[in-house]
């Protein structure tokens, strides 16, 4: 506001689900729109749901949808077209508590045990963050690094191939508001 910078609001979903029943994260959120110079949803319903709860955003509100890459997903097209035999499981995104990548963890290793993931079924946990080296301890100590396969940090330009690889694409998150992955 000093720097009279104007800014604009993004709402993504789970914002105006879930903030809104604060009255204090309502009134913030009320203080920010209000002197937001443009405020955009990422869909025409969720733009409707965010005039509802902040009438005054209906003159500076717009709706823009969420890119995907054209060309990357013309790449896994082509990728998938090739007839993969190898059974993988696929997760992308960080390696956090919030992005569930334990809970699968802990799935897989149960499903490996059990029987109901025989190899060659591989589990491919691509990304990195805080929970990488306690996720490689968790499946070492399992028994099961041989079934999992950490890539770590993965380019923009490998995504299509690493998701076209996979014949189930797991997205385990506790709390996802904007989805990308999936």
């Amino acid at each position: 506001r000093s720097a009279s910078t104007p800014w604009m609001i993004t709402f993504h979903g789970s914002d105006l689900r879930s903030d809104l029943s604060d009255p204090v994260c309502h009134a913030v959120m009320h203080d920010l729109v209000t002197r937001a110079g443009a405020v955009s949803a990422v869909s025409s319903s969720l733009c409707q749901s965010a005039v509802s709860a902040f009438p005054e955003a209906a003159t500076k509100s717009t709706v823009i949808y969420n890119s995907v890459d054209v060309a990357l997903m013309e790449r896994a097209a082509v990728v998938a077209s090739t007839g993969l035999d190898a059974p993988v499981v696929v997760f992308l995104g960080v390696l956090g508590r919030r992005k569930g990548a334990d809970v699968l963890l802990d799935a897989w290793i149960d499903l490996v045990r059990s029987g109901r993931a025989p190899a060659p079924w591989t589990l491919v946990i691509a990304g990195d963050g805080p929970d990488k080296r306690g996720l490689e301890s968790v499946a070492a100590d399992a028994g099961v690094l041989d079934r999992v396969r950490f890539t770590g940090a993965t380019a923009r330009s490998e995504l299509a191939g690493l998701v076209a690889s996979g014949s189930i694409m797991v997205v385990p998150s506790r709390t996802e508001p904007f989805g990308l992955v999936a």
